[in-house]
């Protein structure tokens, strides 16, 4: 529709895979044989039958936080999408107005592909991606850790001071990241959904739990529990976990039906990281 605003925004496709979409925050290599695509917002996987054509499955995070209070997002979101318009105003003036000629009387389909770019251009100019960008980086990066073996001298600066203590915190607790556990895909057929666990924590007393990595601000925990608890309720209870290069299944290893592990990192706190557990039984209640 027009030329970004920014280097840093909009419709830049330069940014390289190895950096995040708008702040470039850099990520390490991918490190996963398979990446699963999504149709219509659910997973595309491989059937158990493997004559059986491809089947799509409900994500689970979508299933978990369905029950979520989205008023207080909707709202900051829409005034993310009026400060972006508002500083696009005073920095950029002409590109507004080419951001704003929208011919509304056109094929609905064109005026909503054209109203999703005015939107994602504000929210951009906004920094309404920078938290989730932050997080994003600084999850790949314990990733790269755990599964790949990157040294946390490798890791770049900047995060260093979030991924150093989260390993520090899983060494005090006598927690280690399960060898080849780290971001694999399982499937519930209770629930009808699939998803992406983080990692299986080993726990001291041998037993595996679901683990996952936050970088959520403190002020917004509260916010967050009862999604977590049905999300990780349904990882916990799976029945089959894809294999690491996708071409099928493989049993899902005995996990605790009790609780998960939550690392929080706070993304507005570096230097910070505290072990969570949350309670799978509230999970499945607020699942039935």
């Amino acid at each position: 529709m027009t030329t970004p605003l920014f280097n840093n925004g909009g419709s830049d496709t330069s940014v390289t895979p190895e950096t995040t979409r708008v702040h470039r925050f850099p990520l390490p290599p991918e490190g996963r044989q398979f990446r699963p695509s999504y149709k219509q917002g659910q997973y595309v996987l491989p059937p158990v039958d493997p004559a059986a054509p491809r089947v799509k499955t409900t994500r689970a995070t979508t299933v978990a936080h369905a029950l979520d209070d989205q008023s207080g997002l909707d709202r900051w979101k829409t005034r993310q999408v009026v400060r972006g318009l508002v500083e696009m105003n005073r920095d950029r003036p002409d590109a507004l107005d080419e951001y704003l000629s929208i011919d509304l009387d056109a094929d609905m389909r064109d005026v909503g592909r054209s109203l999703d770019e005015v939107v994602g251009a504000a929210q951009d100019i906004a920094g309404s991606s920078y938290g989730a960008e932050l997080g994003t980086a600084i999850h790949a990066w314990t990733e790269a850790v755990e599964r790949d073996g990157v040294s946390l001298e490798d890791v770049p600066g900047q995060f260093r001071p979030y991924v150093g203590p989260y390993l520090d915190e899983l060494a005090k607790a006598g927690v280690v990241s399960e060898p080849g556990m780290v971001e694999r895909i399982v499937s519930n057929d209770q629930w009808e959904s699939a998803g992406t666990f983080d990692r299986l924590y080993r726990l001291p007393d041998g037993t595996l739990a679901i683990g996952d990595v936050k970088t959520s601000k403190v002020s917004s925990l509260n916010y967050s529990w009862l999604g977590w608890a049905c999300q990780f309720a349904i990882y916990a209870g799976a029945d089959r976990m894809l294999t690491v290069d996708g071409s099928g299944y493989e049993p899902m290893p005995e996990v605790r039906q009790d609780f998960a592990v939550v690392a929080h990192i706070p993304s507005d706190q570096p230097g910070r990281c505290s072990l969570i557990t949350v309670d799978l039984e509230a999970g499945r209640r607020a699942l039935k």
